[in-house]
């Protein structure tokens, strides 16, 4: 199947694109999950117990969720190194806050304190970290009544961190709503997995039960699914995990029902896998994939109890080995290299860390020893023992590695220690560094390289890789400098964002001689502590150029002799404080030749309390582009842009490209927030693209840029209900309000992962890459009610690219099914809507790249019976590439005779069109109910006249006796054929099993009895007979939570016993599901007559009843 096929392509591309410390699972355990606390969270003991229960619950669900395939094992705990309490021994490794896949930090804006995971990428590729509050790990008794039992909440997160499933239920971005017309019923259904899930649909504004349209089969948007909570259904526990059956994944076996996924849902998952079941997406995963992980014989007693690890963040420490072999003359690369590393001692490290000096050639020299950094001091005292400018032949990486690792033994913990490497590779000496690498693996020592000039060395790649680093690289002539790549080794290992040093501009600059060059900055209001404008060039010893700078007020500033260093060729200017607003620099040279310099500007948090705007480019590793393997070639850049946790959106984020060419090419592309292509979700703060202009067997560098436009704003998105959160409120209101805030101008720029490519034949450099798949298919307006014959709809789509998302395709191609899965796995087998068919739009003129696409279809109406029509689109470039297919929408298409006056389309929305279209059939129900109405009023009339005249007459003559009894309400009388008087109350009767909404009386003697209901304490009843239901006006739907509380406190307690939450108080514990206790009290009088006109009569008796669920 080619959608598998491309799961499966992405699922391999899990060997390169990894989360930090992903654990991995071996033999069904996962080992070594990191579970980071947040430094800003205050210490508190009970956390660290509270996740150790959580965790424990999380493994035994997990377990049961996959089939006895996956469980945790060693669980790692981190706690900030400001922790003082002395239960904390453990050394914290090569692990941080930044390798954390949980992290617990304080609640946002829009998820409060519901758990949930960061994803950036497509279906299939693992989430960034999951996210918990202090509030739900401590508050568990709320937290249980609110997201339903821990283990499964947790298991429910899993999914997305693991294996990159994603959510059934209907969401907020979505934007698709919470129901559908199934093509089997060719009724409104819920958004839900599986069908098999019953519950009542209710409108959360009136408590009403919900209208459905009789043309569009979709109720009003008002309309949510309310499931009923002794459902059978064992899936899906990506939709609503809370339901106490609900154990396991969904999957797309036929045979289990209760298991089985419903791919026409518009959810996320269905849009973003295709409709693929969540157990066939993780099939493809590595996990699972080739029967990889079988489950654990089911006779095998299988403890799930995780190990945990209590560790603490320690102060860094850093060895700066430093290559000062012959080659490192070349390019200036020696000189460079002593810049940056007095940049890193004097401007980054942090106070406290530790820092230590080694230079190596054919054998390595301690320069300093390992220095705590207390002040300026230490940092003067340290960058005057950098090594000189002298070199030495011969080449030996292994040993200035094995000289850092016994300077980090010396100190009795190498914890949180790093070795940097900086080389031009090409080792020729041993100690090899292949050679030491065991021992700084036993130790935990990660190795961070740089590499410089334009080759790659694979064994410095390799040393990071193993030992949890990463590999960073520089050219000899780009514009990423030693100086950005030092900033990014530690701003990459500091989430927080208040201390974060954030950079703003890191770009070359090139002034001829005798002339100037003049450019500007924003510095906004989130920064401007400790801001640093650094300027640097490579040749030239003497300074023959002059700095100046030019605050918002217009006050300019010449770099004076203290802030210039000719003999690291370096000017910086330091300010303490800048004010906010727009910063302009000027070069002037002085000379009469080309100046070429680097700026570097950087700055920190305005102030304690203030989260800067952010930006973060994911993922920084080496990536192996191998044109002879498939799963190789693709690779998505991913930045996001935020603030205090909120996206940041309309913003011009730009990835700049460079290698090391003979011409040093640039090659510029703007990153994307659309919804498409390689971004998942539109307006998320997440900008997303491809590259794949590769022109060689080159090593390429990615910076990428982000600058504030006149629409950038920053969005808030909170729940109106602020208590609910996503949480099982979900089942009641998804409705949030979105807020967009002005945010100011401002420049940011972060380094991201480079590419080493090969197996590029220059020679066969022509169209390789298909168009990426289309993932935003929308109807955004169809008319299905007016014509004989034909109806149409408008389909709406982000335009795709020739390559991936880059440039412009040929031609589309939609087609059509009444089967979802025929588009699905046989899109060529769809019927194709072509030529006169197609009335907006033309399929063979493509629009560019993330542009809008339009088109407007006709669909021809089927004779006799109403269906669903499935609709998708692919894309084709001029290499006759095909994209994968996009996802499936739909729309009933109503039967010729149920329309039969003609419109003219509009671009009227289908919901509008639905509420505001007459047609006959609705008349005929309007004059149909009228009518019956009518005759029901003369016939009681009738009835009430002629009972109370026999009651007369009986109370006269009857001398008889009945005596009654009730028993889950039936009553029987005796037939003496005289008159009684009776009632009966039962209040305390509960409705399990829906009692066919009352009783029958079974009478066997006297005459018809007369009956009158006292109908003052009757709500939500039922009455079978007729199917009506007579509702209480008062229905209030948000009085369910403390009656859900007791369901999920009871499901929760059968898994993990725990105190006995309070039951509601009252006579009897019935519930209706809709948070109504429902008392209905029944008075019957009068005489009971001939058993042939009482048989068939239903009555409802008094109890109380849980409320039904309806078989969608």
């Amino acid at each position: 199947m080619k959608l598998q096929w491309m799961i499966l392509l992405v699922s391999c591309m899990l060997t390169d694109i990894k989360v930090e410390s992903n654990p991995n699972l071996i033999n069904n355990v996962y080992d070594d999950l990191l579970i980071a606390i947040h430094p800003d969270i205050r210490e508190n003991l009970a956390l660290v117990d509270q996740l150790k229960k959580y965790f424990t619950w999380a493994s035994s669900s997990l377990f049961t969720a996959t089939s006895r395939r996956a469980k945790l094992g060693k669980v790692k705990i981190l706690i900030p190194k400001t922790w003082t309490n002395q239960r904390y021994h453990g050394a914290p490794g090569n692990t941080g806050l930044d390798k954390g896949n949980v992290i617990v930090y304080k609640p946002n804006l829009k998820y409060g304190n519901s758990p949930y995971v960061r994803q950036f990428s497509e279906c299939g590729l693992p989430g960034e970290f999951m996210h918990l509050t202090p509030a739900f790990l401590l508050e568990e008794t709320s937290a249980t009544q609110i997201w339903g039992d821990i283990g499964k909440t947790l298991t429910h997160e899993m999914g997305h961190l693991f294996w990159g499933l994603f959510d059934e239920y209907a969401t907020f971005e979505e934007n698709t709503g919470h129901y559908y017309v199934a093509s089997e019923t060719m009724q409104g259904e819920p958004v839900r997995c599986t069908r098999q899930l019953k519950g009542e649909n209710l409108n959360i504004d009136t408590g009403q039960p919900c209208t459905f349209d009789a043309v569009t089969s979709l109720p009003e948007a008002s309309c949510r699914f309310h499931p009923n909570f002794k459902n059978t259904s064992e899936a899906s526990l990506m939709f609503y995990h809370f339901l106490p059956s609900v154990e396991t994944f969904c999957d797309n076996n036929a045979s289990n029902p209760r298991t089985l996924h419903n791919m026409e849902a518009p959810n996320t998952h269905n849009r973003l896998c295709r409709g693929l079941s969540n157990w066939e997406v993780m099939r493809l995963h590595p996990d699972f994939r080739n029967n990889n992980n079988p489950p654990v014989d089911g006779t095998q007693v299988v403890d799930t109890k995780p190990t945990f690890e209590i560790i603490q963040e320690r102060d860094r420490k850093f060895i700066l080995a430093m290559d000062i072999s012959d080659s490192m003359l070349w390019m200036n690369r020696l000189s460079r290299m002593k810049r940056a590393a007095q940049f890193f001692i004097s401007d980054l490290v942090m106070e406290n860390s530790y820092v230590g000096l080694v230079d190596f050639y054919r054998k390595a020299d301690r320069l300093g020893n390992l220095t705590k950094i207390t002040g300026s001091y230490t940092r003067q005292d340290l960058t005057e023992k950098l090594p000189s400018e002298k070199t030495f032949g011969f080449t030996c990486i292994g040993c200035g590695l094995d000289e850092g690792r016994k300077m980090l033994e010396e100190s009795g913990d190498t914890s949180g220690s790093v070795i940097v490497v900086i080389s031009d590779g090409e080792e020729n000496a041993s100690p090899y560094a292949n050679d030491v690498i065991d021992d700084l693996k036993r130790l935990n020592i990660a190795v961070d390289t740089v590499l410089i000039g334009n080759k790659s060395d694979n064994v410095l790649i390799s040393l990071a890789s193993q030992t949890g680093g990463r590999t960073f690289y520089v050219g000899d002539d780009v514009s990423i400098d030693l100086e950005a790549i030092f900033t990014k080794m530690i701003t990459g290992r500091q989430l927080d964002a208040q201390h974060r040093i954030v950079q703003l501009v890191g770009e070359n600059l090139s002034v001829k001689g005798n002339q100037q060059l003049e450019d500007f900055i924003y510095i906004d209001n989130t920064i401007g502590t400790d801001t640093q404008f650094i300027f640097t060039w490579d040749y030239g010893g003497d300074i023959d150029f002059q700095t100046e700078l030019t605050n918002p007020d217009g006050v300019v500033h010449v770099a004076n002799s203290t802030e210039v260093n000719e003999s690291i060729r370096m000017v910086k200017i330091t300010l303490p404080t800048a004010k906010a607003g727009k910063w302009a620099y000027k070069i002037t040279n002085s000379g009469n030749h080309t100046k070429k310099l680097r700026v570097n500007i950087i700055s920190k948090s305005s102030s304690a309390g203030i989260n800067p705007v952010m930006l973060n480019v994911k993922d920084n590793t080496v990536h192996y582009v191998n044109y002879s393997d498939p799963a190789n070639t693709v690779m998505p850049i991913i930045a996001e842009v935020t603030k205090n946790g909120n996206p940041i959106i309309n913003a011009n984020v730009t990835m700049v490209i460079e290698f090391n060419n003979t011409q040093h090419t640039l090659i510029h592309k703007q990153l994307l927030d659309n919804g498409a292509g390689a971004d998942i979700l539109k307006n998320d703060g997440v900008y997303s693209g491809y590259f794949t202009n590769f022109m060689g067997n080159f090593v390429y560098s990615i910076k990428v840029i982000a600058q504030s436009t006149s629409q950038t704003k920053m969005k808030l998105v909170e729940p109106l209900n602020k208590s609910s959160g996503y949480s099982f409120r979900r089942a009641l209101k998804v409705d949030y309000k979105e807020t967009l805030e002005t945010v100011g101008d401002f420049n940011r720029t972060d380094l991201g992962m480079f590419f080493v490519n090969t197996n590029q034949n220059m020679s066969q450099n022509g169209d390789t890459m298909p168009p990426s798949a289309i993932q935003d298919l929308k109807v955004t307006a169809s008319d299905m009610t007016s014509s004989m014959t034909l109806g149409w709809v408008t389909l709406t789509f982000t335009a795709t690219g020739d390559d991936l998302d880059q440039g412009q395709v040929s031609r589309y191609e939609i087609r059509k099914s009444f089967s979802f899965s025929t588009l699905q796995k046989d899109f060529a087998s769809a019927t194709n809507i072509v030529g006169s068919s197609v009335t907006v739009g033309d399929l063979s003129q493509p629009k560019v790249s993330g542009q809008m696409e339009h088109f407007t279809v006709k669909i021809t109406k089927p004779e006799n019976n109403s269906v669903v029509v499935f609709l998708s689109v692919v894309a084709f470039d001029d290499a006759r590439h095909r994209s994968q297919t996009s996802n499936i929408v739909s729309v009933k298409v109503n039967a010729k005779q149920d329309t039969p006056v003609m419109t003219t389309p509009t671009s009227t929305t289908i919901s509008d069109a639905a509420s505001s279209t007459l047609t006959d059939v609705h008349i005929y129900i309007i004059l149909g109910c009228a009518i019956f109405v009518f005759i029901l009023l003369i016939l009681i009339v009738i009835i009430v006249v002629t009972r109370r005249q026999r009651l007369r007459r009986g109370k006269s003559s009857s001398n008889g006796s009945v005596k009654s009894s009730s028993h889950n309400g039936h009553v029987r009388g005796e037939p003496d054929g005289r008159q009684t008087e009776y009632d009966i109350e039962e209040t305390g009767i509960q409705n399990d099993t829906y009692v066919d909404a009352g009783f029958k009386s079974d009478v066997r003697d006297g005459t018809q009895a007369d009956r009158e209901f006292d109908e003052t304490m009757l709500t939500n009843g039922y009455i079978k007979d007729g199917r009506k239901r007579i509702n209480s006006q008062h229905t209030n739907i948000d009085a369910s939570e403390a009656a859900l509380n007791n369901v999920f406190m009871q499901d929760h307690q059968k898994r993990h016993p725990a105190p006995e939450p309070p039951k509601p108080s009252g006579e009897s514990s019935g519930y209706n599901g809709t948070g109504k206790y429902d008392t209905i009290t029944v008075k019957l009088m009068g005489r009971l007559g001939e058993q042939d006109e009482m048989q068939d009569t239903s009555i409802v008796m008094g109890f109380q009843f849980q409320n039904p669920s309806y078989n969608f």
